[in-house]
């Protein structure tokens, strides 16, 4: 059993065992997909912020959950409500998609936890996950976006685009600070999986905070390569970019598709999409836009299990 060991200062104190567990969701093959670390804290020991956030920055993962029962005589094994923060290797985040999906799959296939349904208490809101045969859907809240003059975004578009004329129309989720960039029906999945862009370079030409997630989006085309191995036509696809969190370019972004999912949605004029996104760790996505909610479906594949000893 892999051990690591943390403590708060140099003082004596308890060992805890708290288990780590690492899974790559959207995925069902092994290094692929989103991986993320599901930490099934210990059952209200005070854990300080600041141990978390070590914790996350040492697992060094996009993303690090902490799962935590509502109530401390619950079960994790059992109970259906729990309490879930987020953590990069650099802060804690508001929401996160695809750490949800591997909390669930970690209570659900490694606990065996006899719910239906799973509810998760989030600093952005109350989600829940449940089983839809070999899928795992979370249910979020649907995300608008609104059309942008391209003047306010020549920066970004600049620094992503030698060619700005790819781009077809840009458009803003500003409460979460999403941009969404639609290119136009031309580059082929060859083309679209290799660029290259300055991604790195993106916090320096936003001054105004408002951003903090740039989603590049093109239809899914069979004739241009957008199908799975079945020969199945993606109605989508995407790469997604954020610096802002130490992470140029996310494997795979399940709070991006609330966006996308309506975005696209209402394009194609589809409630149900199949997308993709193309990051040299890549996923699928299944999706169903049901008015103000949007379900996220995937798969997710457990990669390793551990615990670390924690003294508090």
């Amino acid at each position: 059993m892999f051990k690591m060991w943390f403590s708060k200062d140099s003082s004596p104190g308890v060992t805890r065992k708290l288990r780590v567990f690492t899974v790559d969701t959207f995925t069902v093959k092994p290094f692929r997909g989103n991986p993320a670390a599901v930490c099934l804290d210990l059952p209200h020991e005070g854990l300080t912020d600041e141990l978390y956030q070590k914790i996350a920055a040492e697992m060094n993962l996009p993303m690090t959950a902490f799962v935590n029962t509502v109530n401390k005589d619950d079960n994790l094994a059992s109970a259906n409500r729990f309490k879930l923060r987020w953590f990069t290797p650099k802060t804690e985040w508001k929401l996160c998609g695809h750490a949800t999906l591997a909390s669930a799959f970690v209570l659900f296939t490694s606990l065996n936890n006899s719910s239906d349904e799973l509810v998760f208490e989030t600093p952005g809101g109350e989600l829940s996950v449940c089983k839809q045969g070999e899928l795992l859907a979370m249910n979020f809240p649907t995300a608008e976006t609104l059309p942008q003059q391209w003047g306010d975004f020549e920066k970004f578009l600049k620094v992503l685009f030698p060619d700005i004329n790819i781009v077809d129309s840009i458009h803003l989720c500003d409460p979460l600070g999403f941009l969404v960039i639609r290119l136009k029906d031309k580059w082929n999945r060859e083309k679209f999986e290799t660029w290259i862009p300055n991604a790195e370079k993106l916090p320096s030409v936003d001054s105004s905070g408002r951003v903090k997630m740039v989603i590049v989006t093109t239809r899914g085309r069979s004739e241009a390569g957008f199908t799975n191995i079945a020969g199945e036509q993606y109605d989508f696809v995407s790469r997604i970019f954020t610096p802002w969190t130490g992470l140029p370019e996310d494997p795979v972004t399940g709070s991006a598709h609330t966006v996308l999912a309506k975005f696209w949605g209402d394009i194609l004029g589809k409630t149900s999409l199949y997308a993709r996104q193309c990051s040299q760790r890549p996923g699928d996505l299944w999706l169903e836009v049901r008015g103000e909610r949007t379900d996220i479906k995937g798969q997710s594949v457990l990669v390793m299990e551990s615990h670390m000893n924690i003294l508090v």
